[in-house]
This record gives C-alpha cells, sequence and structure tokens, in this order.
C-alpha cells in the first residue's frame, strides 16, 4: 500500500484483509482466481481516491469481472462483510 501513503490505517487493513480473504476463497475453489486480484483491488482504491464510492469502485474492479451470478454473489458478500459500500474518499484517505 506504499501506492497510497495516505490511506487511514483502519481502512488499509480492511482491504488487506479483504484481499487475503478472497485468496483464501479462492484457493479453496470457492470462487475463481481472478477475484483476488490485487491491481483490481489498487484500482479501485485510485478510483476511490478519484471520487467513486467504494461499494461502486470494488464492483468495477473485483466483482464485475466474474461472469457467475453465484460467484458474484459470493465476492459482493466478503467484500461487504469488510468495507462498506459508501465510503467515499474522505473517509479513505487523510489523517
Amino acid at each position: 500500500m506504499d501506492k497510497f501513503p495516505d490511506i487511514k490505517p483502519v481502512i488499509r487493513d480492511q482491504f488487506v484483509r479483504l484481499f487475503f480473504e478472497l485468496n483464501r476463497k479462492a484457493e479453496n475453489a470457492e470462487i475463481s482466481d481472478r477475484a483476488p486480484d490485487l491491481r483490481g483491488l489498487l484500482d479501485a482504491i485510485q478510483l476511490i481516491r478519484a471520487g467513486v464510492t467504494s461499494g461502486d469502485a470494488l464492483a468495477m474492479c473485483i466483482t464485475d469481472k466474474t461472469f457467475d451470478a453465484y460467484e458474484r454473489s459470493l465476492i459482493t458478500d466478503v467484500i461487504r462483510s469488510r468495507i462498506p459500500t459508501d465510503l467515499t474518499s474522505t473517509d479513505v484517505f487523510g489523517a
């Protein structure tokens, strides 16, 4: 997360946990291995910085890469358990 030095530590930790939780689900074959996409997660954080809400950014960069409806619902549940959908740039970045 060196790319985002001003990300709030509590939010950063949730994004890290989100990545590892998605990765664990992929390793257990619960979801495809495309879901734990570090580049997609970083892109989502960049979109949040640009003004997109966390829910929309994560949907665009992670969830929408999956075409299976059941898998998409699993990924959405994991994301929502970690990251509120209405976070804005001021919620994620700053002192």
